[in-house]
């Protein structure tokens, strides 16, 4: 009996594990849906916003500007994206394992982590991060992007770094994302391999009040769309690892519930069938016992 009762509480506990990483996976599925549709708009956001940058670049002539030209030396600032927390496969280990080697091969001068999990697996390498910002990860904003590169623009304003890099995870599907290291400055427009360089402005373009102001103008904006952009693609992948990780966690809970649930019923039935010819034992012991007293 204690075998069996100790199978009916470990069904239960496995149909409410069940219970709650189905629910997991429906709110991952639903919200990676979600975030994927964003990186669509994020990306048509993008491909318009340096369409017109090139467009003044190639057409305006002798524009430059101080974000898009190369420095010689390498000292560099990180903004490391990861998740808030965990349930979500190989998602943080992998972008963060990443991170670590990339940092390694460089003169890290400024890191700046984008959800706990990249700091607490900073901190487990000796590494302190310099800026910490929470919540951007489970919502990204184009708010959130402005406030997140106030201080690596000003690191790089100010001289102290020359390479600013963004390391994030690239949304592919939802069965598919990479670990990237993008340059964030100096901007290098043709490097933007996930966006259509096609896109053309239609007709011409009158640029007010210059075509220089608008340049000064929309440059710092690719830096800070392209941190909206590594946002959310990294809560898509994040997301999807979730979904992913969830199903299969159900699936392995089904799994077992039905592997616990044929061994419950054969033991059910040895202890129903041991109770049977108990009771028939007995019952053949007293009709023994009575014809013995007849005679």
């Amino acid at each position: 009996m204690s075998d069996i009762s100790d199978l009916r509480q470990r069904l239960a506990a496995i149909a409410q594990t069940r219970q709650i990483t189905n629910a997991m996976y429906l709110m991952s599925s639903t919200r990676m849906r979600r975030e994927s549709q964003r990186v669509k708009y994020a990306k048509e956001y993008f491909t318009r916003l340096r369409s017109a940058v090139l467009d003044i670049r190639d057409n305006a002539g002798g524009i430059t500007h101080p974000y898009l030209d190369e420095r010689p030396g390498e000292r560099s600032a990180f903004l490391i994206v990861a998740g808030d927390k965990g349930l979500c496969g190989s998602y943080n280990h992998d972008v963060l394992e990443f991170a670590l080697s990339e940092i390694k091969k460089r003169d890290a001068r400024f890191i700046e982590t984008v959800g706990r999990m990249a700091t607490l697996f900073l901190r487990r390498n000796g590494i302190e991060p310099d800026v910490e910002d929470l919540g951007a990860a489970h919502q990204p904003t184009l708010r959130s992007a402005r406030s997140i590169v106030e201080n690596l623009f000003q690191f790089y304003d100010d001289g102290a770094v020359d390479k600013v890099y963004i390391i994030f995870t690239r949304f592919i599907n939802a069965a598919k994302s990479q670990p990237t290291c993008l340059k964030l400055l100096p901007l290098d427009l043709d490097a933007f391999s996930d966006i259509d360089t096609h896109a053309k402005l239609w007709g011409d373009v009158l640029y007010e009040p210059s075509p220089k102001a608008v340049f000064d103008s929309l440059v710092p904006q690719c830096a800070i769309g392209l941190v909206f952009a590594a946002l959310v693609q990294s809560s898509a992948s994040e997301h999807s690892a979730r979904m992913n990780a969830m199903r299969a966690a159900t699936d392995n809970a089904d799994e077992i519930s039905r592997e616990l649930q044929h061994k419950y019923q054969t033991l059910r039935q040895l202890s129903i069938t041991n109770e049977i010819i108990e009771i028939t034992s007995g019952a053949e012991g007293i009709k023994q016992g009575s014809e013995a007293e007849t005679q």
